[in-house]
């Protein structure tokens, strides 16, 4: 557990970042599900901006999990993954 706390402070400024930029594309693409007219290139990337930012996230978690000392047994994995 401290392995862990360390490391989460450790990324803790690029976690803040991500969940900044995840915010702001959520409100843009929620501006552009209700513009007057909706244009659907406009709200389809910025769902997928979303999307990337979720991924960034979940790889970083990944990382953290791989850096874990010692390593995680195939069953705690297995319980974090539920």
């Amino acid at each position: 557990r401290r392995n862990f706390s360390s490391l989460m402070r450790e990324y803790r400024q690029q976690f803040e970042a991500l969940n900044k930029q995840r915010a702001d594309a959520r409100r843009k693409m929620t501006q552009s599900l209700f513009t007057e007219k909706t244009d659907e290139k406009a709200v389809r990337k910025a769902s997928s901006e979303v999307a990337k930012i979720e991924a960034d996230m979940a790889l970083l978690n990944r990382k953290i999990l791989d850096r874990l000392k010692p390593p995680l047994s195939r069953k705690q994995l297995e319980d974090i993954r539920r």
